[in-house]
């Protein structure tokens, strides 16, 4: 959201990013390459990161997406990711 508002740049989201994995807690993944996924699939559909995260998790599983989210619908068909309840 930040870089879409023009309040922060793209290198600097990515600096960020790196920096969120030296932390000293345990998220979920730790996985630089899973970051960088989210991060591109955020910047390239303008999904905020929990959403680009869904997406992520979504393509990465193979499962469908359960949301009314525009954003997260919109971005779900270029990257093949099926809707939950919708027709295949």
């Amino acid at each position: 959201m930040g870089e879409r508002r023009n309040r922060i740049t793209a290198a600097a989201t990515s600096e960020f990013m790196r920096d969120v994995l030296t932390l000293p807690f345990s998220p979920v993944s730790q996985d630089a390459e899973k970051m960088k996924a989210i991060e591109d699939l955020s910047r390239k559909h303008a999904l905020t990161a929990y959403d680009a995260t869904y997406l992520e998790l979504a393509m990465r599983l193979g499962l469908p997406l359960a949301t009314f989210d525009k954003a997260l619908l919109r971005a779900s068909v270029p990257e093949a990711v099926q809707i939950l309840g919708s027709p295949t």
